[in-house]
Parts: structure tokens; C-alpha cells; sequence
């Protein structure tokens, strides 16, 4: 899922291999559905933690890739934003006790993540929405500096025919924005436990 791509740019006969792809996968999904080959003896889990990366004042600190690279360790990639980072876990068999070990690994990496950053004069946050996120922190120059993320910028607005990302949220306040790429989806991390079958 993370591996990096080779071009931006794609042909038609790309879009029909892919979509072909697709199809293909989509039909040995349900066969397998079907035929009852989902279930495993040993069932893996893995998780990944988005987190943001803040400088002393809280703000938006665009230096993954610095923080990538002195931590040198595989398990810590870039988001789609400058100032975010995904650590993930190794996977582990579904057994009693595997939430237990997932925390410790996870806290482990957090504290390597947290130590590093801070050689950086920044900090890791855990959270969902950073309250010091500004629009202006939301844009291209902050977008981590990798083809597939630039390809997902293109290809999302293509499909759309250049027509902006429209948000409409009604609450206490009334929050209403037009974006004009991707960033958005780098104001919101998340943690996530995915299962393997």
C-alpha cells in the first residue's frame, strides 16, 4: 500500500490494464468468498497510528522526511502531509494478549518518533484534527514529496473534472471551504487495526 510508484502520468491503456486488474481481483474475491477461502488458522493483525508533527508553538511542522530519515526505520513512513507521519506495527497472530504486545511495540516507536522529533525542536501529537491546523497549512508545498501522492492529486481532480473539494459542516460554528486538492484529507489522522485474511 505504501510502496512508491514510478510515474505520475498514466495512458489509457494503463486505466484499462488497471481496471482490468480490478475485475480480475474483484472475481477471485468472490469466488473465494464463496468457496469459503477467507478463513485462515493463524488470522494476523497489524496496526498504523497517523500523527502529526508540531513545532514548539503547536503548528503544523513540515519535516517528516528529516524525522524519516534520522529514525531509519521501516516501520515509520511519510503521510500525505509534510507534517504527518504513519508509524505502523509488525504483524501478529490474533491470540490472546496480541492488543497488549501492539500497545507496547507501538509505544516503543512513539517514543523513538518523539525523541527524534525533538532533536528537530518539534513534537509527535496524537490526534485526530490539530486545532492549530490552519487552511493555509492545507496546500501543495506542504504535500510529502512522493509520485503516488502527486499522482492521487491528479487523477482525484481528473475524475472530477477540476471541480474543488466542497466541505459544509453545521454546527456550533458553520465551517464551508473549497479545496482545490487533496490536502484536505491531511487535516484528519486516524489509528487503525487492520486484519489480515
Amino acid at each position: 500500500m505504501g510502496d512508491e510508484i514510478a510515474q505520475t502520468e498514466f495512458s489509457a491503456e494503463t486505466f484499462e490494464t488497471f481496471r482490468n486488474r480490478v475485475d480480475l481481483e474483484t472475481s477471485l474475491l468472490q469466488q473465494w468468498i464463496s468457496d469459503g477461502g477467507l478463513h485462515c488458522d493463524t488470522p494476523t493483525v497489524g496496526c498504523e497510528l497517523e500523527a502529526w508533527l508540531v513545532d514548539h508553538d503547536g503548528n503544523p511542522s513540515p519535516k517528516n522526511e528529516e524525522l524519516i530519515g534520522s529514525l531509519g526505520n521501516i516501520l515509520v513512513v511519510p503521510e500525505l502531509a509534510k507534517f504527518n507521519l504513519e508509524l505502523n506495527s509488525d504483524p501478529l497472530t490474533l491470540a490472546p494478549g496480541f492488543l497488549e504486545t501492539m500497545h507496547r511495540d507501538l509505544w516503543r516507536l512513539w517514543q523513538d518518533c518523539e525523541h527524534t522529533a525533538q532533536q528537530y525542536d518539534d513534537n509527535m501529537v496524537m490526534i485526530g484534527i490539530l486545532p492549530t491546523v490552519k487552511q493555509s497549512d492545507l496546500c501543495m508545498a506542504n504535500q510529502s514529496d512522493m509520485k503516488r501522492y502527486r499522482a492521487l492529486n491528479e487523477q482525484v481532480f481528473r475524475l472530477r473534472n477540476g471541480a474543488p473539494l466542497h466541505l459544509d459542516i453545521q454546527g456550533r460554528e458553520h465551517l464551508q471551504v473549497d479545496h482545490h486538492d487533496v490536502m484536505l484529507e491531511a487535516a484528519a489522522t486516524s489509528f487503525q487495526i487492520h486484519y489480515k485474511v
